[in-house]
């Protein structure tokens, strides 16, 4: 198998399209920008995927995305990163070269036909973790699935009017068994909530939107999800979108939980 497509779903930048233009030739030609009615006539140099609706929401988008890929091999990824080569023992990263791509690009399909249900990749700003891949860990922004895996999207819990949709989606594919494999040789970097995006839209991303987002994840995996503190005390952002509160989640406790049944409080 292969991958089938690359989706990266898209809204505000279509003169700033840094994904696609910073893929290798092989796997733009496997990728496909996902883009709402009212900006379809926005891409005329990309291939694209219009959705059924204006502003769907970035949640209903990667359930509309996954029920269009299928059974077959797949990845979606944020219109605003990079990936970059990464060190285990340094905070050095570089470009991937064609032969850094292509180990990516292999070693994420073998893991998909044959050991995990999804593949990630880990945060280029996150310290180095002494590994090329940890087992059962967060994956946002830039996730692969093997979608003959994946349980049928009607009986997961969407949540399609909160954000931290990646999250929510991931706790459950590993509480119901699905495990993942997430690169840290390789990490995405970007600047976060940029124009367009999560900005735009009547789910646009505000401090008060977040805060409810959080408060429900923890609501539903209280086990799992749990507000971030040092000391004792809650950590809230001082810098973009000051204020709103900060989780902390276990991916792999999820995953070794996964089968149980009733979850832990």
């Amino acid at each position: 198998m292969k991958i089938s497509k690359l989706y990266i779903p898209t809204l505000g930048r279509s003169n700033n399209q840094i994904t696609f233009d910073n893929l290798p030739k092989f796997l733009q030609d496997k990728t496909i920008l996902v883009v709402q009615p009212h900006e379809k006539d926005l891409y005329n140099n990309y291939p694209i995927m219009v959705l059924p609706e204006d502003w769907i929401g970035i949640s209903r988008t990667r359930k509309y995305i996954i029920d269009n890929a299928g059974n077959n091999i797949f990845g979606m990824m944020d219109d605003d990163i990079k990936l970059k080569r990464r060190f285990s023992e340094s905070p050095t990263k570089r470009p991937l070269t064609e032969d850094d791509w292509k180990e990516f690009y292999d070693m994420t399909v073998e893991w998909l036909q044959n050991d995990v249900s999804f593949v990630g990749i880990r945060r280029g700003n996150l310290p180095p973790c002494g590994k090329d891949w940890i087992e059962n860990g967060e994956t946002i922004v830039a996730t692969f699935y093997n979608g003959s895996k994946l349980p049928d999207t009607n009986e997961l819990n969407w949540n399609h009017d909160l954000l931290s949709e990646d999250v929510n989606l991931h706790i459950q594919l590993l509480l119901k068994g699905h495990k993942n494999r997430v690169w840290s040789k390789y990490g995405y970097v970007g600047d976060w909530a940029q124009d367009g995006g999560c900005q735009e839209g009547p789910n646009k991303r505000t401090v008060d939107l977040m805060n409810k987002s959080h408060e429900k994840l923890i609501e539903m995996y209280p086990a799992f999800v749990k507000w971030k503190t040092k000391d004792g005390v809650q950590i809230s952002s001082k810098q973009k979108f000051t204020g709103y509160k900060m989780i902390k989640c276990y991916y792999s406790n999820a995953a070794k939980y996964s089968g149980r049944g009733v979850l832990p409080i």
